[in-house]
């Protein structure tokens, strides 16, 4: 297996559609990927297990999980620009954000 620039934790430290203050509501907002193609996603109240492939200099990616009790998914992308984590998330039937995040870990 090729070394995985995404592999990590990022903080997401701004979102287009939300302040900081709700996309840390419940604890810092985050978007983890690990080894197996897969990872986690939280921010404001959802909290989902995601799906990757990494395409060239950009990551692909689906998320399923939860929202206060109601099930969420979606899907975004991310290219790794200056250090840091930029893309794009689609909430299905919902939202959509640009999102900056930081390596924590």
């Amino acid at each position: 297996m090729t070394d995985n620039k995404f592999n990590g934790k990022w903080e997401i430290v701004e979102m287009q559609a939300w302040d900081k203050k709700a996309i840390d509501l419940v604890e810092p907002g985050y978007i983890e990927f690990g080894n197996e193609k897969s990872g986690l996603l939280h921010f404001i109240c959802i909290y989902a297990d995601i799906s990757y492939q990494i395409n060239k200099d950009k990551i692909i990616f689906s998320f399923q999980g939860d929202e206060e009790g109601h099930t969420i998914s979606g899907r975004g992308w991310a290219k790794i620009k200056k250090g840091d984590l930029q893309g794009r998330i689609f909430i299905h039937k919902g939202n959509e954000s640009s999102f900056n995040a930081k390596l924590i870990g």
